[in-house]
C-alpha cells in the first residue's frame, strides 16, 4: 500500500530539521526572552510544538496505530492551546533548552514514523473533536495540517525571534 501522506510527511521531515536548526544555538539564558511585547519566546514555541507532536500521536492512537506519546508532565497545560507564554502553573518549572529540543525531536520522530501507517480509510474518518472539526472535519484534514502548516507557522515565529534578538538567520 502506498503512503497517502507521503508528500506531507516529507514536508514535515524537512521543516522539522529547519526547526531543529533554528533552536540549536539558542543560549539557555535567552529561552524566555521577549524582544517585543507579546512575541512568543523560544521556551513557549518549542514546548508548544512538542505538545502538538504529542497531540498528533494521540490522534494516531485513536485510529488504532501504536503511537505512544512522549512523557511531558505539565507541558500540555503550560504550552498547549490556550496557554500564555511565560505564565506557568505554580508547580511547573520550565524545561531547559536541551529538554525542549529533545522533546521536539522525539515527538516529531514518533509522529513521522507512526503516520506512515495511515490508510485512506483512516484519513476519511470524521475528526471527533468538535472544536477542531469545524476547521478540520476529518482525521486527514487535521493530520495533514499537523504535518505541513502548524509547525511551519511556529518555525517562522522562531526565525523572526532570532532576528529580533540579533541572532543570525538559519
Amino acid at each position: 500500500m502506498s503512503d497517502p501522506l507521503q508528500y506531507a510527511r516529507r514536508c514535515y521531515e524537512v521543516h522539522t530539521g529547519y526547526g531543529e536548526n533554528l533552536a540549536a544555538d539558542i543560549p539557555e539564558d535567552r529561552l524566555a526572552e521577549q524582544p517585543q511585547p507579546g512575541m512568543n519566546p523560544p521556551v513557549w514555541l518549542l514546548g508548544h510544538v512538542a505538545v502538538v507532536g504529542n497531540f498528533a500521536l494521540s490522534l494516531l492512537d485513536g485510529l488504532g496505530i501504536d503511537a505512544p506519546a512522549v512523557d511531558l508532565p505539565g507541558w500540555r497545560e503550560n504550552f498547549g492551546i490556550g496557554s500564555r507564554p511565560l505564565v506557568y502553573a505554580d508547580d511547573f518549572s520550565p524545561p531547559s533548552g536541551d529538554e525542549l529540543r529533545a522533546a521536539v525531536k522525539d515527538t516529531h520522530a514518533r509522529y513521522l514514523a507512526a503516520s506512515a501507517h495511515l490508510t485512506p480509510e483512516m484519513l476519511a474518518k470524521p475528526l471527533p473533536i468538535e472544536r477542531l472539526a469545524v476547521r478540520f472535519p476529518t482525521y486527514g484534514d487535521m493530520l495533514t495540517h499537523l504535518l505541513t502548516t502548524h509547525d511551519a507557522v511556529h518555525w517562522g515565529q522562531l526565525s523572526a525571534w532570532r532576528r529580533a534578538v540579533g541572532l543570525p538567520a538559519v
